[in-house]
Order: structure tokens, then C-alpha cells, then sequence
């Protein structure tokens, strides 16, 4: 159910509208070496919807608060989903716990660590996005299907592990042949506006430098040997 205020400043009216969302949580661990919380919402509602491709580049951070006292202060530490019931669950902790988790260390392997579009990455998602309007697109009755003639443009595969974005939703990009898209999660029957879809990167130094011209970039080390010299001899 949907409730619309109207605020009048003056002369000038601003119009702001809201939309009811069932959240929820679960009862939140106070123990001494564990402070844990996790929240359930739908799973296109933020911040769930920015893990839906790949994790957020910055730290996402949630309170939870309960008759205007805030109860718990966390940073999101993980984000699973329940395609059937078309909910998320954000698995949160209190910096007390972030300490006692492992650093991540730097990864040196062949192929790159970075996602696609990222601020090590460095290239702009703007200067890859390939927009479809309305005229231009088909969904198939699960509307986990889209086809369109402007994908045809672009060798198969190219799309593959993208992902696509509508309005503030994005859904990735599983498998792109000739001019379909296989999704990950459904276009709302509701959205009718401008999808733009965006290309996958395999990783790959090759790729690198032939489909993103990103070379100077790339943070994996393509020429480590793939056997291990110490127990597999050269």
C-alpha cells in the first residue's frame, strides 16, 4: 500500500512518495565473542539489491532501530538470496566481530582479482552500457529471457557474467547467445523504461586487452606458471 504526503514550503510544493516493504530480523546475538544480526527484505530492495552482480566496492552499513533507539550498528558482511520466496538475507556484524575476522591478503594468480568496472579496474561502466528501450525488447513469460536485435550486434558471449540494470534493480547476465540474454533474476512486469546492459569479463589478460583495451590495468599475473615447480618438476 502506497501513501502519499504533500509538504507546502511557501510557495513551492514538493511531493514525496513511499512504499511499504516487509523487513524483517532475527533476534540478535549479544554474546561475548559473537555480535551478529540479520535482517530479511525483498530481495530488489536496497541495499540487498547492490549485492545482487557482485559486491559492493564500498562497505554497506546498517542500523536497526526500535522505538527510535537504535539497537545494533553493523557492517554488512554477506548476502544470500531465496529466488522461490523473492526474499535476501543480510547477514550483519559489529565491528568487534569484523576484528576478529581473517585479513584478506593480496591473491596472486593468473587471472584478475578485480571486478569489472571497480575503482582498481578503473574503467566506466557509462562507456559500456548498450541501452534498450521498451521497443526494442522481448521478455519470455518468466521474463528471465530477453532478446532484442541490438544484442545480435555483439559476438555471443560477449554479455555473459554482465549484468543488465533497470531503474535501481540489476539482475546478472548468465548466459547471452546471439541476440538473447538468459537472467539471473526477472524483469518486474511493472518496469516498462530504459534496460542498459553491460558486458562480463572473463578475467582473462586476452580479454583484457581485446574486448576492454585495459591492459595497463590489470591486476592478475598472467605469466605465473600454472604447475608448481616445487612439487611438479618443470
Amino acid at each position: 500500500m502506497s501513501e502519499i504526503y504533500k509538504f507546502v514550503l511557501g510557495n513551492k510544493e514538493v511531493e514525496y512518495s513511499s512504499d511499504d516493504s516487509t523487513i524483517s530480523r532475527d533476534e540478535i546475538n549479544k554474546e561475548f565473542d559473537n555480535d551478529e544480526a540479520s535482517i530479511t527484505m525483498p530481495f530488489n530492495m536496497f541495499p540487498a539489491s547492490e549485492f545482487k552482480i557482485f559486491n559492493p566496492a564500498s562497505t554497506v552499513w546498517a542500523s536497526i532501530i526500535k522505538d527510535g533507539n537504535l539497537i545494533f550498528y553493523g557492517r554488512v558482511a554477506g548476502c544470500s538470496f531465496d529466488i522461490d520466496m523473492g526474499v535476501a538475507k543480510l547477514r550483519l556484524i559489529t565491528l568487534k566481530g569484523m576484528l576478529k575476522s581473517k585479513v584478506p591478503n593480496r591473491s596472486y594468480c593468473r587471472s584478475c582479482p578485480y571486478e569489472l568496472f571497480s575503482k582498481k579496474c578503473k574503467l566506466k561502466n557509462s562507456s559500456f552500457a548498450t541501452p534498450l528501450f521498451n521497443a526494442d525488447i522481448n521478455l519470455n513469460s518468466t521474463r528471465l529471457s530477453l532478446s532484442s536485435k541490438k544484442l545480435s550486434a555483439f559476438e555471443s558471449g560477449y554479455f555473459t557474467h554482465g549484468y543488465i540494470e533497470f531503474g535501481n534493480s540489476k539482475s546478472h547476465i548468465i548466459s547471452h547467445s546471439g541476440d538473447t540474454l538468459e537472467l539471473l533474476f526477472p524483469v518486474p512486469d511493472s518496469f516498462n523504461g530504459i534496460i542498459k546492459v553491460y558486458p562480463g569479463c572473463d578475467k582473462r589478460l586476452a580479454t583484457c586487452e581485446t574486448k576492454f583495451n585495459n591492459i595497463t590495468n590489470y591486476g592478475g599475473f598472467a605469466f605465473v606458471p600454472a604447475k608448481n615447480p616445487v612439487t611438479e618438476g618443470f
